[in-house]
C-alpha cells in the first residue's frame, strides 16, 4: 500500500486559514501613501507565494518591512514578520525561522498581547515544532506542554458560553454567517492544530500509543469543525496514515487509511493503492 502525502512535510491541516490573526494586525482606516505601498508589496509578495516564488517573496517582504519600520507601523511589521517567519518555516530553514518568531512574539508581548491569546498560541507551537526538527527536545516538550495547556483552558473557558453540539450540527458555520462562526469554532481549530501537531512530535520519536490518542483528539475536533466527510478530514487521515507507514506500523497505516477509501473519489484526494514493500 502507497499512500501519498498532499501536504509538504505533513504539517497541520489546521495551518490552513485556521485563525488568520495578523489579518487584523494589518487591517488599518488609514489609507496614506506608504500605507498603500506596503499593502501592494504585501500583495506582490502572496502572488509569488502562490507560485512558489520563495525568495522572490522574500525580497519583496523586506522592502516592504524597511518602509513599515520607517512609519513605526506597528500592524504592518507585525504581519510581516509572520509572513517572513511562516515562509522560512515552510521552506524548512529552521534557524532563520525561530528567530522571526521569537522576535515577533517578543513583539506582541511588548503591545500587552495575553500569553493566551491565539497569536501567542500558534507562535509557540511553531517555534515547538522548529524545535523539535533541531533535535532539541527540552524546549520542543515546554513548548508543546504550554500550547496544550492554555489552549485547553480558552477551550475550556469558551464551552463555559457556548454548547458545542451546536457545533456538530450547524456544519455551514464556516461558509454562513462566517464570521460568527470562525469566532465561535476558531478556539476548537487552535486546540486541534495543536494536538495534532503534537501528535506528529510522540510519533517521531515511537510513542506511538499516545501519538495515536493525540490524534484522535485532533480528528474529532476536525469531525466536529468541517464534517465528518469533509476533504479536510480524509486529508487529515491520509497524512496520517503516510506517517505510520513510514515507520513501518502498517496496520496502524492500514486503520487510518481503510477509513478514507470511499472518500477520495468526492475530494479529488489522490491517493495511490499499490502495495507497500517492506
Amino acid at each position: 500500500m502507497l499512500i501519498r502525502t498532499q501536504t509538504k512535510r505533513n504539517r497541520s491541516l489546521y495551518l490552513m486559514g485556521v485563525v488568520g490573526t495578523f489579518k487584523s494586525w494589518f487591517y488599518s482606516v488609514e489609507d496614506d501613501s506608504k500605507r498603500v505601498q506596503i499593502t501592494n508589496l504585501v500583495k506582490e509578495a502572496i502572488s509569488c507565494l502562490r507560485k512558489k516564488l520563495f525568495e522572490d517573496a522574500i525580497d519583496i517582504l523586506h522592502t516592504a518591512l524597511r518602509i513599515a519600520e520607517e512609519e513605526n507601523d506597528d500592524r504592518a511589521i507585525n504581519y510581516i514578520y509572520d509572513l517572513l517567519a511562516n515562509i522560512y518555516y515552510e521552506m524548512n530553514v529552521s534557524e532563520k525561522a525561530l528567530a522571526l518568531f521569537h522576535n515577533l512574539m517578543n513583539r506582541l508581548l511588548s503591545q500587552n498581547v495575553a500569553k493566551d491569546d491565539a497569536s501567542i498560541i500558534e507562535i509557540s507551537l511553531k517555534m515547538a515544532d522548529l524545535y523539535a526538527m533541531m533535535g532539541n527536545d527540552e524546549m520542543a516538550e515546554s513548548g508543546f506542554e504550554f500550547c496544550l495547556k492554555t489552549q485547553k483552558a480558552v477551550v475550556d473557558d469558551h464551552e463555559k458560553r457556548f454548547n458545542r453540539q451546536w457545533l456538530r450540527t450547524q456544519k455551514v458555520i464556516r461558509s454562513e454567517y462566517l464570521a460568527e462562526g470562525e469566532e465561535y469554532s476558531d478556539p476548537y481549530a487552535l486546540y486541534g492544530m495543536v494536538l495534532e501537531t503534537y501528535s506528529r512530535y510522540l510519533l517521531s520519536k515511537d510513542r506511538v500509543n499516545e501519538s495515536v490518542e493525540y490524534f484522535n483528539c485532533a480528528l474529532e475536533f476536525a469531525r466536529d469543525i468541517f464534517s465528518p466527510v469533509s476533504a479536510h478530514v480524509v486529508i487529515m487521515l491520509n497524512n496520517y496514515a503516510v506517517l505510520l507507514l513510514n515507520r513501518a506500523h502498517f496496520q496502524l497505516a492500514r486503520k487510518y487509511y481503510t477509513s478514507t477509501a470511499t472518500m477520495p473519489k468526492h475530494f479529488g484526494i489522490v491517493v495511490s493503492t499499490k502495495k507497500h514493500k517492506k
